[in-house]
């Protein structure tokens, strides 16, 4: 939400356009462009290339600058500066910019661009309208602030008025309104009170000065007082506040990204070998990243309910997935009855049409708080009872050491790879470390079948997985993978005599089919870890001056944590 917010408020909801001047934008662009290739220091030697400048005003003692570079001349400037530098390296990629100091640089710049979109007034020739300002509470709604009376009195005599986005975007699509965008085609979008919300300050005038009798003027005219989000009145010099919808949000940053199509696909486009590029060997951006229509679910088998005794009990994440489906079709519901009541047939005064729209704005920040407790449960408004957690949500399943990853994907116990305590050990060699038995029997070593092992492979085969030295399964020449865990002793036995038998109906792996005969592809046992086996122990921080180093394995009886010698640990 944060990047979207930035947008929103560089963003003019005039022109749709950043209300930064062209000049920066252009200067901007070409930086971006050569950091995607790696260009560093061009990159910062664009900020050499100024602006030819001239005094005007010298008659009257004026000392402000007038540009006496166009636009298209300066652009032309950059853009053979540019052409120039990527020209001279052909061979450079879009995704150098991942580099370290390459990539750093990048983050500042994105960042100083958001940061000089932030102007008070439109920079764009052909508009020139005042800025909106606007406030975020938390991550569940943005609110804006309406324009000031002497500010609206400036764009009614230049006739400029704000577009309805989402008028526009139905006679676009020519098809039915969504959901959110009934309520707000029949509404002032900086007039109303539109949702619940904590008192706030008041919004003060940033453009004009405290003026006394526009204050008076505007209350003997018998003008109503601006109010907040929340409903409560301000005083006259206020401004009204009011919560922007989302669909209408995501109508404004439409408008930008075909605007602005250049630049947002340099901050926001999709990057690697599988991204669609443009004629002008830009990746496409759409403003719709940061919006979630669907919800993923898992499927109900990672959902289990947890069983106490005789009861039965939710997995937490059904709660939360109920939750946005309950708010989900009362949003589906009210929207019907809104529907329902815009006709003037139906009889149903203004009144009731007002607290209608309420309920249904309402219901949009309620799913959008359903929806952040589904995926980050610490953004979750609402208050925790004591002692009793909130739900977990997705990230809180992912992230720390009892998430997913770090307790069952990359668990203790797992192929090819396994963590524990170290213990010192003087009884070991220096080149051995000690394996305990639990890490041997889920540590295991493809071992090709060959005549001058096919005994000892042949025991460990039917020996199987419980059993220590065994084997946990058997790769086939076509690579298929046979588990022993859940064979009898008559089945492993049955394998283990067939391990030098040639596969039927299969001649085995051919490689890259150059080869003028078939290639001799043996069977795999996978069999336990066992002394004098390879391993690469590494430990961060280190202990050894090498972060990682080879050791033999020792199995050791009746141990539970990984063994190493004193000599290891002081390099």
């Amino acid at each position: 939400m944060g990047k979207m917010y930035d947008l929103l408020r560089g963003a003019c909801l005039f022109c749709h356009r950043f209300k930064t001047s062209r000049f920066v934008i252009c200067k901007f662009i070409a930086k971006l462009r050569l950091l995607e290739h790696g260009f560093l220091i061009a990159a910062k030697l664009l900020d050499d290339m100024h602006v030819s400048t001239r005094k005007k005003g010298k008659l009257e003692g004026d000392e402000d600058e007038d540009s006496i570079d166009t636009y298209e001349d300066y652009e032309k400037r950059v853009n053979t500066f540019v052409a120039v530098h990527l020209a001279s390296a052909s061979s450079s990629k879009r995704d150098n910019y991942k580099e370290g100091q390459v990539f750093q640089e990048r983050n500042n710049i994105i960042h100083e661009f958001l940061k000089t979109t932030l102007s008070k007034k439109c920079q764009n020739p052909a508009c020139g309208a005042h800025g909106y300002t606007f406030r975020k509470e938390g991550h569940t709604k943005i609110i804006e602030y309406d324009l000031s009376p002497k500010q609206k009195a400036q764009h009614a005599i230049i006739d400029l008025k704000r577009p309805n986005v989402l008028l526009d975007q139905q006679s676009e699509k020519d098809t039915s309104s969504e959901a959110n965008n009934g309520p707000d085609d029949d509404r002032e979008p900086t007039t109303e009170s539109e949702s619940e919300s904590e008192s706030e300050p008041e919004g003060e005038d940033v453009w004009s000065e405290n003026d006394e009798t526009d204050v008076h003027a505007r209350s003997n005219a018998g003008q109503q007082l601006p109010k907040s989000a929340s409903g409560k009145v301000k005083t006259a010099r206020g401004r009204n506040e009011r919560v922007m919808a989302p669909e209408e949000c995501r109508a404004h940053l439409r408008r930008l990204f075909v605007n602005e199509a250049v630049m947002c696909s340099l901050l926001f486009g999709r990057h690697g070998p599988f991204a669609p590029l443009s004629p002008h060997n830009l990746s496409f951006a759409s403003a719709d990243i940061f919006f979630l229509e669907v919800i993923p679910v898992s499927p109900t088998r990672f959902r289990p309910p947890a069983k106490m005794n005789d009861m039965l009990f939710e997995h937490p994440q059904n709660e939360l997935l109920a939750r946005a489906l309950v708010t989900s079709y009362r949003l589906r519901d009210l929207n019907e009855n809104l529907r329902a009541a815009s006709d003037k047939s139906s009889g149903i005064d203004d009144v009731s049409r007002r607290k209608l729209l309420q309920s249904l704005l309402d219901s949009l920040i309620q799913l959008q708080v359903d929806v952040n407790s589904f995926i980050d449960s610490s953004k979750n408004p609402a208050p925790v009872r004591q002692g009793k957690l909130p739900p977990a949500g997705v990230k809180q399943l992912l992230e720390k050491k009892e998430g997913l990853f770090r307790k069952h994907m990359m668990g203790k116990r797992v192929n090819y790879a396994a963590r524990s305590v170290i213990s010192p050990d003087v009884n070991i060699e220096p080149n051995e470390i000690g394996i305990p038995p639990v890490f041997a029997r889920k540590l295991t070593f493809p071992e090709p079948v060959t005549p001058a092992n096919i005994h000892e492979l042949r025991q460990l085969v039917i020996t199987g997985p419980h059993g220590y030295p065994g084997a946990t399964m058997v790769e086939y020449e076509n690579g298929h993978l046979q588990f022993l865990e859940k064979l009898s002793v008559e089945q492993r036995t049955a394998i283990a005599n067939q391990l030098l038998t040639p596969q039927e109906g299969d001649r085995g792996f051919r490689g890259t089919g150059l080869q003028t005969r078939t290639a001799a592809i043996n069977k795999k046992v996978y069999r336990h870890l066992r002394d004098g086996d390879q391993l690469i122990l590494n430990r961060q921080p280190t202990l050894h001056k090498p972060s990682m180093m080879v050791h033999k394995a020792r199995v050791l009886q009746g141990e539970k944590t990984i063994r190493m010698h004193y000599a290891n640990w002081y390099v």
